[in-house]
């Protein structure tokens, strides 16, 4: 994703992402999945990693899953987050699609507080009337 005044712009214009970022834009978390071997894929991609169709379906999963990974971020990859360092970024594996692991920002939890295996829920944040990001909440 291009970094335009500090946030990740939707690429809309390509084929694979468009549908994606459109959704989430409407605060649906969705995952591509194969309609040949019913296998998920994300990030959204042209053909299936384990059959190599170009079938897919967009499925509807819950949102909730559990840290697998996190990190604090300490320098700012672009200038216009220079005033939001420090700022943790987590993979959540999600537990509705087997595999797939989505990236976002834990809010509303303090640093000190994030461990793997901590359960947690997709939040919609809506940067301005472009851009939506999908974050992530403890679940409660």
């Amino acid at each position: 994703m291009p970094y335009r005044t500090g946030f990740p712009l939707p690429d809309v214009e390509h084929f694979d992402t468009r549908d994606w970022w459109t959704r989430v834009r409407q605060h649906q978390l969705t995952v591509q999945r194969c309609t040949g071997c019913r296998a998920f894929r994300h990030p959204p991609s042209p053909v299936c990693h384990r059959c190599h169709s170009f079938e897919f379906e967009w499925s509807p999963v819950s949102g909730k899953g559990t840290v697998y990974s996190w990190i604090i971020a300490n320098h700012p990859p672009s200038p216009a987050l220079k005033e939001q360092v420090p700022y943790n970024v987590v993979v959540v594996e999600l537990d509705d699609a087997d595999g797939i692991r989505m990236m976002g920002n834990l809010i509303d939890v303090p640093d000190s507080q994030i461990h793997i295996g901590l359960p947690v829920e997709v939040v919609f944040e809506d940067i301005n009337d472009q851009v939506t990001l999908p974050q992530w909440r403890k679940a409660g």
